[in-house]
């Protein structure tokens, strides 16, 4: 074949393929430098899932009747478990703030504010023992009146021998009184009452209604009498957590509350008195709390001196702080005494001891400064070991 006509066939293949719509996409992409138009892809069809199926909710099982016992007697728990710690610390501590409110209007009537009707004269009230128009079911034993229907006429109670006036009308009204106590910066205002047994008053107020704040008492055996006084008369008051009774003695564990409130006042029926506070400790009522040992600090009969300058010295040896005020075996003290929560059966005692004629009130106290090393029991230094 001769050579042009190789060219003409090879010139009519171009010119068909150009023809075509491939040719004619490459021919164009060559000149313009874009890539050739792909054909459409047409995605194949997919049928939509199938809606959810509805699943109605199961249906919960009944209750059974053990179920429904063991949530009521829970319910039942929840609902006393409420009920008395709102009665603990909510309705009890209303009910002795308002009584220890009333009682202390009635100490602090003078002679001459005492309420004369009913019957009731404060002329009638005498030096040695007299008659006081009371309810008779307080002579007998039974429920105790309060303070406002405590002298209706023609019953009577003998007042004691030298029992002062102010104490008249408490008196009538519970005739386990003994005095009264106020601690300054605190709370602490309340009649002191004693009887034969220590655990009377511990679930009973001064009216002798249950209470389980009790009351404010001395420690039965010790004296309080016109003629003989315990040289150390130690008085119990609960400790709460809250205002109420000796809660607020805790107070004392701090030197800076000590210096400003290192006088207290305890009036007993026969005479008022003003106190010093010259020590604060911690101690234990267990022997077990302390490998055996219990420091008594309610030792009240003392031999000799110098067995009283070793309890002093005891006392200082345990004390919170150092006071400068002195305690000599002419003096009568106070054991004012609570239980703390620092270990089992741990008690705060607070000394004072009573303050004498023309004597400052600020002498001694001062100077007081931290003890850094007092003598705790060893239950103590066991909780206190990982602090």
């Amino acid at each position: 074949m001769r050579e042009q006509d190789k060219y003409d066939r090879l010139a009519r293949e171009v010119m068909q393929y150009l023809d075509s719509e491939e040719g004619n996409q490459s021919f164009r992409s060559h000149i313009t430098g874009s890539p050739p138009r792909q054909a459409q892809y047409q995605q194949p069809y997919r049928a939509a899932p199938p809606p959810a199926t509805f699943k109605p909710p199961k249906k919960r099982n009944k209750a059974s009747p053990a179920q429904l016992a063991l949530t009521l007697f829970l319910l039942t728990v929840f609902v006393i478990s409420g009920g008395y710690l709102a009665k603990f610390y909510i309705i009890d501590p209303a009910n002795m703030e308002n009584d220890s409110q009333s009682l202390a209007q009635l100490y602090t009537q003078d002679e001459d504010s005492l309420p004369n009707d009913n019957g009731f004269n404060p002329e009638d009230l005498q030096s040695e023992p007299g008659e006081i128009p009371i309810d008779s079911a307080t002579e007998s034993g039974a429920k105790a009146p309060s303070a406002s229907d405590a002298k209706p006429p023609g019953q009577t109670v003998l007042l004691p021998t030298g029992a002062r006036d102010t104490f008249a009308k408490l008196y009538a009204a519970n005739k386990d009184l003994v005095g009264w106590i106020k601690v300054p910066g605190t709370k602490i205002n309340y009649p002191v009452v004693q009887t034969k047994d220590n655990t009377y008053y511990l679930t009973r107020d001064f009216y002798k209604k249950s209470n389980r704040l009790g009351a404010i008492f001395i420690e039965t055996g010790q004296k309080v009498t016109a003629t003989d006084t315990s040289r150390n008369l130690t008085i119990y008051g609960h400790n709460p957590k809250t205002t109420s009774m000796f809660g607020q003695l805790v107070s004392y564990r701090t030197l800076s509350f000590y210096k400003k409130n290192p006088i207290l006042d305890f009036d007993t029926l026969y005479e008022d008195g003003q106190w010093k506070v010259f020590a604060a400790i911690i101690t234990n009522a267990q022997k077990a709390e302390d490998n055996g040992n219990l420091f008594d600090w309610r030792q009240t009969d003392f031999t000799t001196e110098e067995e009283f300058n070793s309890f002093i010295e005891e006392i200082r040896k345990r004390s919170l702080y150092n006071t400068g005020v002195d305690v000599t075996p002419d003096d009568r003290m106070l054991s004012l005494t609570t239980c703390v929560y620092d270990f089992n059966e741990a008690r705060l005692i607070v000394f004072a001891r009573k303050l004498r004629p023309g004597e400052s009130k600020t002498s001694g106290v001062s100077e007081a400064t931290v003890n850094k090393t007092p003598l705790y029991p060893a239950a103590w230094n066991k909780a206190n070991a990982k602090k």
